[in-house]
């Protein structure tokens, strides 16, 4: 097992019940779209031949284009391979996507963690399989993202997650009307970014890349 020196995980465990129907990968995993997710997690396992840790942030260029749920159907099909530990951490601290996908935005999560208020240990969710957890955004409060982001704190979080697990899932604010992203994607590994298909316009993408 991973990590073993390190506290156990005591949060409450999440059901099934919590799942939407926009999870394709659990509530139907035979399905044209879950494969689809699938290709995308046979990407990410052929990337790392050396099967480290590794921790991606998942963006868009605006909101509402799908990068919380692509976050979540992503998780869930690298939880299919059970000797994987996978875990999906809310980011997007001002609209709590993943926390209200999961109905968990009222727990304690990120935010706390980063103002020394909880550890991971507390927060941390199991959420359906043994293989598979969610860190929810938390409550703000008056903190800035900045504040928060650069208190040393973060960096320490990453540092746990590649300890505890094999991959993680940020979901981090929309990056065209924040600069959260830039403190977020130094933690990962790499940051993926979601496309809404004759949405997004071209300039304001490149920008985003950029």
């Amino acid at each position: 097992s991973r990590a073993s020196d390190l506290p156990e995980l005591s949060a409450a465990a999440l059901t099934a019940e919590r799942v939407p129907r926009s999870v394709v990968a659990f509530h139907e995993a035979n399905s044209e779209i879950a494969e689809k997710y699938r290709e995308v997690r046979t990407r990410l396992l052929t990337s790392n031949a050396e099967y480290r840790p590794r921790i991606f942030g998942v963006s868009s260029a605006w909101p509402r284009e799908g990068k919380t749920v692509t976050t979540a159907n992503l998780a869930f099909s690298l939880s299919e391979l059970r000797h994987l530990q996978v875990i999906m951490v809310d980011f997007d601290l001002r609209n709590r996507g993943l926390s209200r996908t999961f109905q968990v935005e009222d727990q304690p999560g990120v935010a706390e963690i980063l103002r020394g208020e909880k550890s991971l240990s507390e927060v941390c969710q199991s959420l359906v399989r043994r293989n598979l957890f969610l860190v929810p955004a938390g409550q703000v409060n008056e903190s800035s993202m900045t504040e928060l982001m650069t208190g040393g704190r973060a960096v320490a979080l990453a540092k746990e997650l590649r300890e505890r697990f094999h991959y993680g899932l940020l979901d981090t604010p929309p990056i065209d009307p924040y600069a959260d992203v830039g403190l977020i994607g130094a933690l990962c590994n790499s940051v993926m970014l979601v496309i809404r298909m004759n949405s997004t316009p071209e300039p304001v993408l490149q920008k985003c890349v950029k």
